[in-house]
């Protein structure tokens, strides 16, 4: 069977808008059961900027404008969902509840989540991840508790609450157990790498390199290695491993097929010069500065360059 899909969304604003931020997820994904033949996004009054793979596997492409009084984006086919439209999401939210229950209203409260998470606000990320955790526990699918229970650690370990991160990435390692052999490897995987930052920020630094040594490195792999190494001050193992990621990084596509992961790479190269006291120090600052603007759009990055 072959489908054509062709799908518009248009904003429009009161007033002109200095600048607007979206994350779409347009994009459909490639597997045994689908394949996608011709696919393009466009975005009329904005460009795009860094694009990633979520916890879910689905393809997220980030857009931005300035000065605009509407926003028309094109795509043959998919979803996405306006990233600065908090009031939309807590509508949407309300209105989950009437029309499927508290598991579709978490599943759509979810985005609001994320997008909290994306600019700092962690004690509200985490308010509304107890909510969503609260749901899913009750009616959600486990690849859904899985997630939740993911983010919820992620949020609990930015606001310092180390024991209860732990917890809830332990939780999402027990959820994903029952799943298909390669989801749960994926979800195992994801909550095992984070177990291993919270562990080396307790200072468990043996668990923490068990935990990281357990998993093939590829880029991101070789992140955690590297931060690892940092929390215990082993600079030298950090920088082998930032150079690794780097390696790893160019052979998959190049600073332009994860510009987010590029610059958290670029900026552990900057601490492990700066600790170093290297000449080039400045540099790979300057560098990892460069790296962060260039995701365009994530200001958490560019803060911790």
């Amino acid at each position: 069977m072959l489908l054509a899909v062709d799908h518009t969304t248009l904003y429009r604003y009161d007033r002109p808008m200095r600048h607007v931020t979206q994350s779409h997820r347009l994009q459909p994904s490639h597997f045994e059961g689908q394949r996608v033949v011709e696919w393009k996004v466009v975005v009329e009054g904005g460009r795009f900027g860094a694009s990633f793979v979520d916890g879910a596997g689905d393809r997220r492409s980030l857009a931005a404008a300035a000065q605009l009084a509407n926003l028309v984006g094109v795509a043959e086919g998919a979803r996405g969902h306006h990233a600065a439209a908090e009031a939309w999401i807590s509508r949407a939210t309300e209105l989950g509840h009437a029309a499927g229950g508290p598991s579709v209203a978490a599943g759509w409260s979810h985005n609001l989540v994320l997008e909290y998470l994306a600019r700092g606000r962690f004690a509200a990320a985490l308010a509304l991840a107890d909510h969503n955790v609260a749901a899913g526990e009750r009616d959600g699918s486990r690849i859904a508790r899985a997630e939740r229970w993911h983010v919820r650690g992620i949020a609990l370990a930015m606001l310092g609450d180390l024991a209860g991160a732990r917890r809830s990435f332990e939780r999402a390692i027990a959820v994903s157990e029952p799943m298909h052999a390669a989801i749960r490897g994926h979800w195992q995987r994801l909550a095992r790498l984070h177990l291993a930052l919270v562990a080396a920020r307790e200072g468990a630094y043996e668990e923490a390199r068990r935990l990281v040594e357990a998993h093939e490195a590829d880029a991101f792999v070789a992140s955690v290695h590297a931060r690892v190494a940092l929390a215990a001050n082993d600079v030298s193992d950090a920088a082998r491993w930032v150079e690794l990621g780097l390696g790893h990084l160019e052979r998959e596509g190049g600073p332009a097929s994860d510009r987010r992961l590029h610059a958290l790479l670029a900026t552990l190269r900057a601490d492990v010069a700066l600790r170093e006291g290297a000449p080039d120090a400045r540099d790979a600052v300057l560098a990892a500065l460069d790296a962060a603007l260039a995701t365009g759009l994530d200001p958490t990055i560019a803060e911790a360059a």
